[in-house]
């Protein structure tokens, strides 16, 4: 079912937070590609970063690095119209 470019790809997405004088990092280096008609669960413990990575697949949260692309274009420049 992997036919032609995905849908929604994420490309060495790292999300860092500050914690007093500390940088925690949550996210790091996530590659991740679904392609039209995929299921994907995103499962883990508690604090392992399911919905920091759902923040910034679906633009809520901008990464500390790294892209998330939405059909081929960088989420980042897409509009809240697109």
């Amino acid at each position: 079912m992997n036919e032609g470019a995905p849908v929604l790809e994420a490309v060495g997405l790292a999300k860092t937070f500050r914690q007093g004088p500390q940088e925690v990092a949550v996210l790091r280096r996530v590659d991740l590609r679904i392609h039209a008609g995929e299921r994907v669960a995103v499962v883990g413990v508690s604090g392992s970063g399911k919905s920091t990575l759902l923040h910034c697949l679906g633009a809520l949260e901008r990464p500390s690095a790294g892209k998330v692309y939405w059909e081929g274009q960088d989420a980042a420049s897409l509009s809240e119209r697109t």
